[in-house]
Formats: C-alpha cells, structure tokens, sequence
C-alpha cells in the first residue's frame, strides 16, 4: 500500500510539472486553452498535496512537515521555471510581466510551505538537533582533558565493577527463596493504586488517583475459593489470600496494568495486571504454587510468563500441586467440593457465618464486593430482605 501511495504521488507530480511547463510554454493568444492549461495544473497539483496529506495520516514514519518540504521543494521547481520562461520571453519578444501571475502563485505557495514546515516542526526533533550539537561541540575538547577524562572513567569502571558484583550477590539472594525468584518487571502505563482491601488470592479492591473504588479480577491466574457463595472453602486459599494481603501491604507502590480488549467482566471488575513496587503478585502465587493459570479470555499478553511459573511450582510440588489431582487440569478451577469439606476432620473452632457477624452485610452493594455473584439461600450472608423475587438467590 505504501509503494503503490509513492507511486501515485510521484506520476501526480510529474503530471502536475508537465502541465505547468505546457501552460508556461504556450504562445496562444487565445485566452481560453491557456485558462484551461493552469486549471488543469492546479488541479493536478491540489490532487497530488492531497495524496501526500492521506499518505502522511496514515503512515507512521511520514508526518505532517514532511509533506510542506515536499510542497516547498515542488514550489521552488515552479519558481525556477516560472522565471526561466520569463526570462526567454523577455529576450525573445522584449516583454515584461508575461508570465507575472505564475511565479507569483508558485511564490505565495513557496512562502507558505515554508511557514507550515516552521509550524508543524516536532519540538522534540529540534531538541534532539540541539543535543546532537552539544554532543558534537564536548567533542571537540582537546586531547589533555580526554586524557583526564580517561583517567577517571578507568576509577568510574572499577566502581562500576564493585557494584555489579553487588547486584549479582543481591540477585543471587533474592532468587534463593522458595519461589525460585521472581524477576522485577519494568512496563509502560502503569497505573499507581492505594490498596483498599483484599477479598482473595485473584481479587483485590484499591483506589485510583481520582479516590474512586476500582474492583479488581487479577488477569490470568485462578486461586482456591475462600468467599464463593456455592463453593466450600478449598486448600490453600486462605493461604493465597494471605500471601497476596502480605505482598500488598509491603509494597511501597501498587500498580495495575490494563491488557488489549475489553478492560471489565461482566460483573463490571477491572481486568487487570497487578504490581507491588513493579513486581508482578501474578508471577509470585504462581511460583509459590498457591494459583493457577487460569481465567484465559483475550487478554494474555503474558500468558507464556505465567505458564512458565506455574510450570517451576508443578516441577517443585508447591501449594496447590502437593495435592495429587487437586488441579482441574482439564479444565479450570480445582477438584474440591462438598463431600471432600465434609471429609475433613473439624478444627474445633467455631465456624464463621450466621450468628458470628462476619456476613452482617447492610445491602446488596456491601454484599456483592465479596459475593460477585450474589449468594444462595443456604449461604450465611443470605437474607430474604436482600432477596426481592424470592427465588432463593440474594442479590444476583
């Protein structure tokens, strides 16, 4: 597409030359064949700019001051020829001002260009002029401060040698921990967060810098349920829980990450990556075996990172793998249900739901940032207030 736009715009060029040149070169006195020859010459010519315009709106290596320069260097092809068939008309029939309105058009279209080339010049591509400059004139330096110069930037060498093997030892230690290492992750667009709550291992309630409330899903990753209104409480949820709360709070900055395509679920949570001080909580549950690649939708920018974490758990036995068969790896979420909480002996501690207070909710809104999707009638958070079309499902 690109070579076929090149292509036209040259043969609009050349057409837009060979007409002007016939226009100049003509001796008719016959005003209405001359009229038609500059016509056709602005119309060639205003066809020509206005594929240069298209070409540069949508090529990305082609802007809008490149297309004036071609313009201007058009107009000053114009000029020269304007005032080259001026100048053979004065010698031949000693007139003056024969061809005046052309070179005066090419003249306004010269200026103009000039002008747009001037205004539509990127700030940063003179600032980089400059810095090239700079660069070139500390070049310039004699060959005694080059010299002093070289001296220190041997000490600065060895300081750089001291603190790469400092860097190296850190390295080492911080990927001697039983996650096998997570390595910090630097990314564009990152979004700054304040931690508002943590409801499980993969959804997260923080504060954006506008102080709105923001429900997050952690993209990619699935941990056991801890708060499912039609689930049991599964093995190592509460310990993803509790890892991701850990991880949060330490953090001095949280940060999210938005992928490609659609930014919420249904249940209007923000699907999202999630970063304590630039280290990604996804990449950490997975290797310490308390999640699972899961949730796969379109958004998977760094599905293969996450596969290969959950991978480094699998090999080791971590968290959820020590469980044999544990793993829905037929399908998503975990083998657990009913029979196999029954199974388990009791603690003896008392549990939580009704009469404990720790399902006292005021409204379906308080309800739903833990229960997404509502809770059922033999769930400790039902009420039959929250309950409006009876139908044994509190706030769906």
């Amino acid at each position: 597409m690109g070579i076929i736009s090149i292509a036209a715009i040259v043969i609009g060029a050349l057409i837009t030359f060979g007409i002007y040149i016939f226009a100049l070169y003509s001796r008719s006195t016959d005003d209405g064949p001359r009229k038609k020859l500059w016509a056709g010459t602005v119309i060639s010519a205003a066809a020509t700019i206005l594929l240069l315009l298209m070409f540069a709106a949508v090529s990305s290596s082609i802007g809008i001051s490149d297309v004036f320069i071609v313009i201007f260097l058009m107009a000053a092809v114009g000029l020269i020829l304007s005032q080259t068939f001026i100048s053979h008309h004065k010698n031949q029939h000693d007139e003056r001002g024969k061809f005046n309105r052309s070179t005066g058009v090419t003249m306004g279209l010269l200026i103009f260009s000039v002008f747009m080339i001037g205004v539509s010049v990127d700030p940063g591509e003179v600032e980089e002029g400059v810095e090239s400059r700079e660069v070139v004139v500390e070049a310039g330096i004699d060959d005694e401060e080059v010299e002093v110069e070289a001296g220190f930037g041997e000490v600065d060498e060895a300081e750089v040698s001291v603190e790469a093997g400092i860097e190296e030892v850190e390295e080492d230690g911080e990927a001697g921990n039983e996650a096998g290492g997570v390595e910090p992750v630097q990314r564009e667009a990152l979004i700054p967060v304040q931690l508002y709550r943590v409801v499980d291992g993969d959804t997260v309630h923080v504060i954006d810098g506008n102080d709105d409330t923001l429900n997050l899903r952690l993209l990619l990753i699935d941990t056991p349920e801890t708060v499912h209104p039609n689930e049991p409480l599964q093995p190592y949820g509460p310990e993803a829980t509790e890892r991701l709360t850990n991880l949060l709070n330490e953090a001095e900055q949280l940060f999210i990450e938005y992928d490609e395509g659609d930014k919420q679920d249904h249940y209007g949570r923000e699907l999202v990556y999630l970063y304590a001080d630039e280290v990604s909580v996804h990449e950490v549950l997975l290797k310490e075996g308390l999640a699972r690649v899961g949730f796969i939708y379109e958004q998977q920018r760094y599905l293969d990172e996450f596969k290969a974490a959950e991978q480094y758990a699998k090999d080791e036995g971590l968290g959820i793998w020590s469980i044999p068969g544990y793993v829905n790896e037929d399908g998503e979420g975990f083998n657990y249900g009913e029979e196999q909480a029954a199974e388990e002996p009791e603690s003896g501690e008392g549990e939580s739901g009704a009469g404990t207070g720790a399902y006292d909710f005021a409204n379906c809104t308080e309800l739903r940032e833990v229960f997404p999707d509502g809770v059922m009638s033999d769930h400790p958070a039902y009420q039959p207030m929250m309950d409006r079309d009876n139908d044994g499902h509190a706030c769906e």
